[in-house]
């Protein structure tokens, strides 16, 4: 049997519980946005209808927090009689340079006499992005054919929930220039097709539109879209030939009547003798050797509209001058390739002391053949690493490097007239472990216009008994 008392604080917690029931149940919102879509410092606006569903008069405080948007100014009395619904314009406010984009913002309504009587509702503000409030692009359902007229198709689209009225859609390209007007429903599109004749002369790829929307002469909009012209052959050959006594001339010319840069040859065959004797223009890309002589080949691109000429001409009266291009041919290739500056090294002494150390004494020279004058010249000589140098001549090395395995002297010389030469000298003592001892060649840097050349002396040696 319960007692009493137990019944008695079983019956209040069931009595609490179902009022917190009840209570969470007598209040109901319902907002309708007035502006909830809005430019950069503008209030946004909310109608809210409160419906105090409880069966006695109470007094209601709405609020927000929001670090973004404050409201305007809180209700905080808000007396509605029992089963009424009082309808508020809520505005709330802006805080400092806000992104686009949307928010939400917690509003809280509540009891003033009933803490447990509360509910929230989510309102949701879209601040615009006034520069793309459209959207545009340009498309075209085939490739498109210079020679013909295309037909483009522009769609626009709105995007927020507001009424966009003479819109300007201004387009613009390296083909083609173009405006076009529309009105935009709220979250509307629109499309129009409309055609464009290019020329013949517009070469094939990829080109770049731009697509600006304005109203008002604001920019609201800012795209960009790609059309591709397509590509159409047309090369077209002329040979012309001229032919004398002791000449033999022809002209051919590749005209592109297309809209792309096409990739031609062209080749002409000739005995070994009259290739002798044979010029053109421009030179050919590749000379081969057949079986009845030798066949050149000219490659090359040609753009649209563009004509290619080539020039060959076989004379024999350029036997002479032939033969002093060849004789210059051959004494610039001689020049070109021949060293001007050398690089002797050679033993002066050499003695093996009683402690099985070789003393040596080596001289480098150094010598200008050509009658240019060189500058900044770099010589280096390298000996084993654990060896000794010193008793150097005129010029002491300008600093030394040691290596994993050998020790490198390095000399500068700021200048080498024509024809002058210079020595370099130094002792050596190096430690035997064998009988045969190597000394590395000597290595010269020098520069010849923008080339850099570097000559070197003969490896020396030799056995020390």
């Amino acid at each position: 049997m319960v007692k009493k008392g137990s019944f008695l604080v079983l019956l209040t917690v069931f009595l609490l519980m179902f009022s917190s029931i009840v209570y969470a149940v007598q209040l109901d919102i319902k907002v309708t946005p007035v502006k909830d879509t809005v430019f950069k410092g503008e209030e946004a606006k909310f109608n809210i209808g409160i419906t105090n569903e409880e069966s006695v008069t109470d007094t209601f405080k709405v609020s927000s927090l929001n670090l973004n948007w404050i409201l305007n100014k809180e209700a905080t009395d808000l007396v509605i009689g029992a089963g009424k619904t009082e309808n508020y314009l809520l505005v709330f406010e802006p805080l400092g340079a806000l992104k686009p984009g949307r928010c939400g913002i917690v509003l809280t309504v509540s009891s003033k006499t009933k803490e447990e009587i509360e509910l929230e509702k989510v309102l949701e503000i879209t601040l615009v992005d006034e520069t793309s409030l459209v959207s545009s692009e340009i498309t075209s359902s085939d490739s498109i054919d210079p020679r013909r007229e295309s037909s483009l198709k522009l769609q626009v689209s709105n995007n927020y929930n507001l009424l966009l009225e003479d819109v300007k859609i201004k387009m613009s390209s390296g083909l083609f220039e173009r405006e076009e007007t529309f009105d935009l429903e709220p979250f509307g599109e629109e499309e129009t097709s409309f055609s464009i004749a290019f020329g013949s002369d517009i070469q094939d790829g990829d080109y770049s539109v731009d697509l600006l929307a304005y109203q008002d002469e604001k920019l609201i909009g800012k795209d960009k879209s790609k059309i591709t012209v397509s590509k159409y052959p047309g090369i077209r050959e002329v040979v012309t030939p001229e032919n004398g006594i002791l000449t033999d001339k022809v002209t051919v010319e590749k005209i592109n009547e297309g809209n792309s840069i096409e990739r031609v040859e062209y080749g002409k065959e000739l005995g070994w003798f009259a290739k002798l004797f044979t010029s053109s223009d421009p030179a050919p890309t590749t000379i081969v050797k057949t079986e009845e002589g030798y066949l050149m080949k000219w490659e090359f691109e040609i753009s649209p509209k563009e004509t290619k000429t080539i020039s060959i001409k076989t004379s024999y009266t350029c036997f002479v001058l032939s033969l002093i291009v060849l004789i210059l041919v051959i004494a610039g290739l001689y020049e070109l390739l021949r060293r001007e500056v050398v690089v002797n090294k050679k033993l002066l002494t050499k003695l093996r002391t009683k402690d099985n150390v070789a003393k040596i004494k080596v001289i480098i020279e150094v010598k200008n053949q050509s009658r240019k004058e060189f500058k900044n010249l770099k010589l280096m000589d390298r000996i084993p690493n654990g060896s000794k140098a010193g008793e150097y001549g005129t010029l002491t090395p300008e600093r030394t490097i040691k290596g994993l395995t050998t020790l490198s002297l390095m000399w500068k010389i700021p200048a080498l007239r024509g024809g002058e030469d210079r020595i370099m000298s130094y002792s050596v003592e190096i430690p035997l472990r064998k009988g045969r001892i190597g000394l590395p060649p000597a290595l010269l840097k020098y520069n010849r216009g923008n080339r850099s050349l570097v000559s070197k002396s003969k490896q020396i040696s030799f056995y020390l008994k």
